[in-house]
């Protein structure tokens, strides 16, 4: 009767945790598609993300009013005004502007919910395993394309791939970081030839999240000071002579820091650049140029969410080529100029409000648990900051915003990243064998 009992007792937990790990697998596999080209265009664009996570994070939602354990968290909800501004700025431009922006919104809620949720129950050596795989995987994928298509510095070819350069170093490090106390032979190996990768990709963002990465590292005490200054001088001789017979691999790193090669074009020499400017540059720097008056003339409330396009093709398309036919380069800086200070107020919040939990609880966290979370914020950072719009930048920023839940302790409920570390033995050194 007892045994009886025990199993119809255990059929819906067993029910339960099946449904629990599809939904958590899905959410995954949502986040992969971001960095896979594809998509359905019409009024509003359809991609993998959308056909795949949006029914996931609603099952999510759904089971957990079933069960009565819906929960929206603080940060959730400070997400969630963001999107509210998207739509109201929206509303200011017209219909399909605001339905779009209303579904992405909702959207977007959804999946912040979901995340919450997954949060709490997911299993991070195995999320962290898979994901460092994956980004492995296409890292070599998108390398091994722009190879077979003669391209064997400059790998921006797949819009969304190559943002894996980015986005990827956060997962690489973290994984090798959170392997083994400290690193192998076989480890600076794979960072070496990994860091010389993101270089002849010619992704400055990624020149820039790299160094932070591994000073980050460092820091962690994952590698050794001697060994990083080794393998940085094997890689300068190594590739010093490719980066120099390389025009476009020199002026990208010479760039990766100052913002461009165009500051000092006038605006026809933006139109009709010099021979060996970069086409993005050139775009950003037009970009910056004509939406500094419009942030004087709409400072509060910008001129409109999604409108900046429409009103470049307006007022510029004539005299531009179609390539210059753009939105803005970089989330804080869309934000500002579509959504004003106030947008960009609100954008700002979640950001404020991760940075400031990890520094109260900075003393509470480890070593690699605080270079962790600082690998995060900055790649997304970097990547936000430079590249504007897409449901990258919004999946991104909701990271950012989850990650207090992601990184919480016991006490919020959350089985955390804190976990991923092996708790020290209570074995007495002694009777160690």
């Amino acid at each position: 009767m007892l045994a009886a009992n025990i199993s119809t007792f255990r059929k819906p937990l067993r029910l339960t945790w099946t449904l629990d790990h599809t939904l958590v697998t899905l959410l995954g596999l949502a986040i992969a598609t971001l960095f896979v080209d594809w998509e359905i265009k019409g009024e509003a664009k359809i991609r993998l993300f959308d056909i795949i996570g949006f029914p996931a994070a609603l099952l999510c939602i759904g089971s957990m009013i079933y069960l009565r354990k819906l929960k929206i968290s603080f940060n959730v909800v400070l997400l969630s005004l963001f999107f509210a501004v998207l739509a109201a700025g929206a509303q200011r431009v017209s219909e399909n502007a605001l339905f779009r922006e209303t579904f992405q919104g909702l959207e977007m809620v959804a999946m912040a919910v979901a995340f919450s949720w997954a949060g709490r129950i997911v299993d991070w050596k195995g999320i962290g395993r898979y994901a460092f795989i994956y980004s492995i995987g296409l890292i070599l994928f998108v390398m091994l394309y722009h190879m077979a298509h003669g391209l064997y510095f400059g790998w921006k070819l797949l819009d969304a791939g190559k943002t894996i350069f980015n986005f990827g170093q956060p997962v690489v490090m973290g994984y090798l970081m959170f392997r083994r106390q400290k690193a192998t032979f076989l480890d600076y190996i794979i960072i070496t030839g990994y860091a010389a990768i993101l270089i002849f990709s010619g992704e400055r963002k990624a020149l820039i999240i790299l160094p932070v990465c591994v000073a980050l590292l460092l820091y962690a005490r994952y590698l050794n000071v001697l060994m990083v200054v080794m393998g940085a001088a094997v890689m300068v001789a190594t590739l010093s002579t490719a980066v120099a017979s390389t025009p476009y691999l020199a002026r990208q790193i010479s760039t990766a820091t100052t913002g461009g090669s165009a500051h000092d074009l006038t605006f026809t020499q933006l139109v009709v650049p010099p021979e060996g400017t970069s086409p993005s540059d050139l775009q950003r720097e037009f970009v910056d140029r004509v939406s500094a008056p419009l942030i004087k003339q709409h400072p509060w409330f910008g001129i409109g969410t999604d409108a900046f396009l429409a009103y470049l093709i307006d007022a510029w398309g004539p005299y531009l080529p179609p390539s210059m036919w753009l939105s803005i380069h970089g989330e804080f800086k869309r934000t500002l100029v579509e959504n004003g200070f106030v947008g960009l107020g609100i954008y700002c919040l979640p950001w404020l409000n991760s940075l400031g939990w990890l520094v109260a609880n900075w003393t509470m966290l480890q070593r690699r648990q605080r270079a962790l979370y600082l690998m995060t914020m900055v790649a997304i950072f970097v990547s936000n900051y430079y590249e504007g719009g897409g449901q990258r930048a919004l999946v991104a920023f909701l990271i950012v915003g989850l990650l207090p839940e992601f990184f919480g302790r016991a006490k919020t409920g959350f089985k955390s990243v804190l976990s991923l570390l092996p708790r020290p033995s209570t074995v007495p050194r002694s009777a160690r064998s």
